[in-house]
């Protein structure tokens, strides 16, 4: 891993201010701490971070949830190195853990959509918003549920517990 030194810090920071001023960036005014973050890490002047946070309404890019702390990350391609937008913490990892590869999370949404074990188990249809239709059953049920298992433990040859075969009863 290579070193960074003051001399380092202090160039990144020169560059990114002489790119701001040649957008007209931070004109006549006295650059924030922030300003100076968001200028080295992503290129953009605060300034500019509040207007695609107005354009996005205050909201993650992705989601579309207000953020709990009114603070979003700057999303960014890393091998551009442009700003994609503002996301949430969970987002933002989301799509780190994704390699931010649309290829990959369009496979990850084609997986939620269809399951593998949906098809081979060969599972009811799913509910038309995209969830589970499993849900939280009551306590019949959950004894109607708990009689099939006994009834296909059973079937299959296995020793079924004489409490579990009760309970189910």
């Amino acid at each position: 891993m290579i070193e960074r030194t003051e001399a380092d810090d202090v160039e990144l920071v020169g560059r990114a201010l002489d790119r701001c001023a040649r957008r007209g960036g931070l004109a006549g005014k006295k650059p924030t701490a922030k300003d100076i973050r968001l200028l080295t890490l992503y290129g953009i002047t605060e300034a500019e971070y509040t207007r695609i946070w107005s354009a996005q309404g205050g909201l993650c890019a992705i989601c579309r949830r207000a953020p709990k702390n009114n603070r979003l990350s700057v999303d960014h391609d890393h091998d551009l190195d442009v700003t994609r937008g503002l996301v949430c913490w969970e987002c933002n990892r989301g799509l780190a853990v994704f390699r931010d590869d649309p290829a990959r999370l369009r496979r990850a949404a084609d997986y939620l959509d269809e399951p593998t074990a949906e098809s081979v188990l060969g599972y009811g249809p799913r509910a038309r918003n995209g969830r589970s239709t499993r849900r939280w059953r009551t306590k019949r049920e959950m004894r109607e549920r708990l009689t099939w298992v006994v009834e296909r433990l059973e079937a299959l040859g296995y020793a079924v517990p004489k409490r579990l075969r009760t309970k189910a009863g």
